[in-house]
């Protein structure tokens, strides 16, 4: 990939949360490295339904002060769909394919990263290993959480 190509990183911040023994600010560091792989970073969200999350100022304080917008949801289904969304307006202001990173396990993901993938954009979907082989299949490039 191009240096020059744009990466959005959209991460379910519940599915996969922030490692417990690492800080904010590290956790985020070592996204964004492996993420500049691909070109530099001009959007990284991160998505949550947790009210101690959604309503907690210290992890959306760490997060901003990371360079983490975060976006927060009410509803389980409202943050597929904001994911979803979101990456699809990213894809129809960036006519030239980046790459979208997407940090999640959850398979409702699946057709919006295989629409744009279709599309030729570069989709590199973070995960666990023992994710579904639907998450790793829909993707360009996939990545061990």
């Amino acid at each position: 990939m191009s240096k020059e190509t744009p990466v959005a990183i959209f991460w379910d911040i519940d599915k996969l949360p922030l490692p417990s023994d690492s800080q904010t600010y590290e956790t985020v560091h070592k996204i964004t490295d492996k993420a500049h792989l691909y070109g530099p970073v001009s959007l990284f969200r991160a998505y949550s339904d947790v009210p101690e999350l959604v309503n907690g100022e210290s992890a959306r304080f760490d997060l901003r002060a990371a360079g983490v917008s975060f976006v927060g949801c009410t509803q389980v289904e409202s943050k597929s769909n904001a994911i979803s969304v979101d990456m699809l307006i990213y894809a129809m202001d960036h006519p030239t394919p980046p790459t979208l990173v997407v940090i999640s396990d959850d398979i409702q993901l699946i057709y919006a990263c295989s629409i744009l993938r279709m599309r030729k954009y570069h989709i590199v979907v973070v995960s666990l290993s023992n994710a579904s082989h639907r998450m790793q299949e829909g993707a360009s490039a996939f990545v061990d959480w």
